[in-house]
């Protein structure tokens, strides 16, 4: 009964993510294992014949989510799944499917399809109407009226500026100039458009750039090379776009010739003696499919007998002989007879994107609580309502929902500089330029309180268990990572940094209480450097996890299921993963221009790129990015909003006995002095 280091102790079962149960609670019909590990493969133990909580199970023992029942899709192997359709019927709290698969209510009309046969979005739902302080664009968008004829595109298709003339006092622009915005007030030289680099004030001369002929190649940046200048030493774009290592390991313009001489795969075929490749159910079938006839004769009539069939599974005929094959989730082992199953929850990238369980000649997905597996089986969406994005604009913050523009600040001040949110009450915390103050304003009631002579506050994280802020404070004698209270109007010194360093990142995950910060170096002579470390929220246990010596950390997200943090590395153009516990960071995207900020949600990467873009990205299955435009020119700084984000958890801190702050470790109170000692 010997346990591995670091394992449970005896009476107790370990969750596949590393948590401990009592052994008592396997199989339970109740999930106590985070990663649900404690249901799966219970029907392999026979205990009842029953499943986990909210999954059907199939004839043959197999158990699958209640959602795929009278999906119009067979999952059972005996479709028992869709055998007593006519008799089913969805909860209350469900919507049904046109196929007869029910769904959560909440998502009908909710702008995204859901139901395999898309009924979920149907005629009945309900059309957009803008409230009467917004504006109605013309392609059905609600944009806030203020932004009208701002020299911002926010309606996405230029109808909230299309109708702004400019006065006749006006200053026109020459015929060889540019006019930046609407009222021609700031003229430059047509070879200012599109050169890259941005001299109107909101960037008009970048924006709707055409791309580069045929003949050219367009940088990063967007400046046109010729073709020819590719992948030839030279950084000849200026951002190392046209020399960059992947596309010149793949790029072949200069050897035009070679994809006629290209060898190509036959992984699954037959190779003929010719070369060709053909399917293996047309070996010994009595016709020539090969063009030189090897594809019969031999030993095809003594291939696969009863006395020569050397296969665990498969078995096919060749003119050299018997061929093992193994059916669909199994591969052939060394031996070349036997097969074995292939583990798809080891595969990279990830078949699933939660939680993935291994079944001979298979495996099921499944997602964490909080989230449901939508109807492509692999992907999982998060209970409660649709996200929405915060970013900053300037001294605006606003809100873009599926259909709405909203200004939830606005202040003749300077530019907010960081911002975080409390996702349960919609209260935004920012900082403010240049000035010794953190912010607080409720959303709903417009609301506003401060802190004051609190240094110089850059960076701020929230803690949704604690409502406690943390923030770098960048005063140059003073430098530090802080802990202020709204509700007690009290701030405390957590950590000391270093006067030569500063913090570039700070993200707090309650869930698992744990504060990440980044610490940066940039010398002048020297390319920028980096160290990554994990502290308790007390500023206990510090731990370096990464140092880089050429990098700099522009963002910074995780996974609290999963235990996984990311982080954006701005000067390398690469966003990285890594465990918690783990010093080993695994490339995850690359070829990144100008990276800033980063943010997860359903386990996709959401950041900016240089163009001021947001991209969204797939952690999962192939990996796909698509980018979408928010029309607005600043917004380094963005948030995404929605309730799952910020799982219910208890404050520790709850009629603390501290004479300062109560802070937590391992979910316990500690009292923190106001020179940061525990």
């Amino acid at each position: 009964n010997c346990k591995a280091e670091g394992s449970c102790p005896l009476g107790y079962f370990a969750c596949d993510d590393g948590q401990c149960i009592q052994e008592e609670k396997i199989c339970d019909h109740n999930f106590d294992c985070n990663d649900k590990s404690d249901e799966h493969r219970c029907h392999e133990k026979e205990m009842e014949g029953r499943c986990a909580p909210g999954h059907f199970r199939c004839g043959d023992g197999t158990c699958i989510a209640d959602r795929f029942v009278c999906d119009g899709m067979s999952d059972c192997i005996d479709n028992s799944d869709e055998s007593t359709c006519s008799k089913t019927a969805c909860l209350a709290t469900q919507f049904r499917c046109d196929s007869g698969a029910c769904i959560p209510k909440s998502w009908e009309c909710d702008h995204e399809y859901d139901c395999q046969d898309l009924s979920d979005e149907h005629s009945g739902c309900a059309s957009v109407t803008c409230a009467t302080h917004m504006f109605t664009c013309s392609n059905g968008r609600c944009v806030d009226k203020s932004l009208i004829c701002d020299q911002s595109d926010d309606c996405g298709d230029n109808s909230d500026e299309s109708s702004c003339y400019p006065h006749l006092s006006d200053l026109l622009c020459g015929y060889d100039q540019f006019s930046c915005g609407k009222n021609q007030s700031i003229c430059l030289p047509l070879t200012a458009k599109c050169n890259g680099t941005a001299e109107c004030p909101q960037k008009q001369d970048e924006m709707n750039c055409s791309s580069c002929d045929s003949e050219s190649f367009e940088c990063s940046n967007r400046k046109c090379i010729p073709k020819e200048w590719l992948c030839d030493g030279t950084d000849d774009c200026g951002d190392h776009s046209d020399e960059n290592v992947t596309l010149c390991s793949t790029d072949v313009h200069q050897l035009p010739n070679l994809s006629k001489y290209h060898y190509k795969p036959c992984e699954n075929g037959f190779r003929c003696k010719s070369g060709a490749c053909i399917s293996l159910d047309l070996l010994c079938n009595n016709k020539h499919d090969c063009y030189d006839e090897s594809d019969e004769g031999g030993l095809c009539s003594k291939s696969c007998t009863p006395s020569s069939h050397p296969c665990s599974q498969k078995c096919i005929k060749t003119p050299a002989g018997p061929m093992c094959v193994c059916e669909k989730g199994y591969k052939l082992t060394g031996d070349g007879r036997t097969c074995e199953d292939i583990n798809e929850c080891q595969q990279e990238p990830a078949v699933c994107s939660q939680i993935c369980v291994n079944t001979n000649g298979s495996h099921l997905c499944d997602c964490f609580n909080g989230f449901n597996l939508r109807g492509d089986k692999k992907s999982c969406k998060a209970t409660g309502g649709s996200l929405s994005l915060m970013f900053v604009s300037d001294n605006q913050i606003r809100e873009l929902t599926q259909n709405s523009l909203n200004i939830l600040y606005s202040d003749d001040m300077p530019k907010v500089t960081a911002m975080d949110i409390s996702m349960k009450d919609r209260t935004i915390f920012f900082t403010i330029e240049n000035s010794p103050t953190i912010q607080k304003i409720d959303t709903v009631t417009k609301k506003r309180q401060y802190i004051e002579h609190i240094g110089f506050p850059k960076k701020i994280a929230y803690d949704w268990a604690t409502g406690h802020i943390y923030y770098y404070n960048a005063q140059s004698d003073e430098k530090s990572i802080s802990i202020c209270s709204f509700e007690e109007m009290m701030c405390s010194k957590l950590i000391d940094i270093d006067l030569h360093r500063h913090v570039s990142e700070l993200v707090i995950d309650s869930t698992n209480g744990v504060l990440f910060y980044a610490l940066a170096s940039w010398w002048v002579f020297n390319s920028p450097t980096y160290v990554l470390y994990s502290t308790k929220l007390d500023g206990s246990d510090r731990k370096e996890m990464i140092r880089s010596t050429n990098g700099y950390i522009t963002g910074i997200t995780f996974d609290p299921n999963k235990k996984l943090l990311y982080y954006a590395d701005q000067h390398q153009g690469i966003i990285f993963q890594v465990a918690y516990e783990s010093h080993t960071p695994i490339p995850v995207f690359k070829d990144l221009h100008r990276l800033q900020g980063l943010k997860i949600f359903e386990n996709h990467l959401y950041f900016s790129i240089s163009n001021g873009d947001i991209t969204k990205c797939r952690l999962y299955d192939d990996k796909g990015c698509q980018t979408f435009k928010i029309h607005a020119y600043n917004h380094d700084q963005f948030l995404l909003v929605q309730e799952g984000l910020q799982s219910k958890l208890p404050n520790p801190c709850t009629n603390h006995t501290c004479q300062n702050l109560c802070v937590t470790h391992e979910r316990e109170q500690r009292c923190l002095c106001s020179d940061g000692s525990v």
